[in-house]
């Protein structure tokens, strides 16, 4: 017996779970159908685009009709279980919405790309825009607003920081087995200053849980936990937290906005709000 009759093109960069999906649609079923098919049913949901056991890797291969190789080159294998778990938002729907058209354009339908909702990436490496998370696309808005300005600067530079923390990471337990005997909350303070992490856990007590679930913090906190790791002093640290508060506001009266039926979009009324909140405070954020 033979792989699928049929799949879907490979797009460059691909997550697996985005191309089962696609090659499924084909078939007019559902992945779980797929899955099920070839005793993978277990993979349910991101755990399809984790760390794939080697004989689940290879049922996958064969029914896709491709070498392993390929299949584990989609997921985020390569990072390793504990690294997996604190910087991989699995459980978010992260995208690039320019990417995300574009794609769509060319192929007629959704297409994900792995490296979106890996590794605490900001920024897509095709086109440079900002990522977003599904249900936060205002937030991507607010971005091009002037007083995120420093703290964009700021997240890109812990962004290249954190890349190059990680792929040692990846690399010295490569070296000493391919394990990382860490867990968990010991990677995250590896990565992230005391003094950084301190700042945060009144708004997101996930950092200090005894297994923390660091893959449902939202892109939004990710990225001011960045930008308060890039500013690199206590003071930009209360900075970035500030500015995460004044958002945090800003989304809630979105959603009461939208409860009344509003459109959700950037509007000068709440831009002045803002605006007003920030000079009432400057004596607060001043770096």
């Amino acid at each position: 017996m033979n792989g699928l009759p049929l799949t879907a093109i490979q797009v460059d960069g691909e997550i697996l779970s985005s191309w089962l999906d696609r090659t499924a649609a084909l078939h007019g079923v559902q992945r779980h159908h797929l899955l099920k098919w070839v005793n993978c049913s277990h993979l349910k949901g991101a755990l399809i685009d984790g760390l794939l056991s080697r004989e689940d890797t290879a049922a996958i291969a064969w029914m896709m009709r491709v070498n392993e190789t390929q299949v584990a080159a989609k997921t985020h294998g390569w990072l390793g279980a504990h690294l997996y778990e604190v910087t991989t938002p699995h459980r978010l729907r992260i995208q690039c919405a320019k990417c995300s058209a574009r794609l769509m354009k060319a192929y007629g339908e959704t297409v994900n790309i792995k490296e979106w909702s890996e590794a605490w990436r900001i920024r897509c490496s095709f086109c440079g825009g900002i990522l977003t998370q599904r249900g936060e696309e205002q937030f991507r808005q607010e971005l091009e607003w002037y007083w995120y300005t420093s703290i964009l600067d700021s997240a890109d530079r812990a962004s290249a920081i954190l890349d190059e923390k990680i792929r040692r990471i990846v690399s010295r337990a490569s070296r000493d087995g391919g394990t990382q005997q860490q867990h968990p909350e010991q990677t995250l303070s590896s990565l992230f200053p005391e003094y950084i992490l301190s700042q945060f856990t009144h708004l997101d007590a996930t950092l200090y849980r005894p297994r923390p679930r660091l893959a449902s913090i939202s892109f939004s906190t990710r990225l001011f936990l960045l930008a308060a790791a890039g500013a690199q002093t206590f003071e930009g640290a209360r900075r970035a937290r500030y500015l995460l508060n004044v958002w945090q506001e800003n989304r809630a009266v979105h959603n009461r906005a939208k409860k009344k039926k509003h459109a959700r979009t950037a509007n000068p009324s709440l831009r002045n709000n803002v605006n007003l909140r920030l000079r009432r405070v400057q004596s607060q954020i001043n770096v």
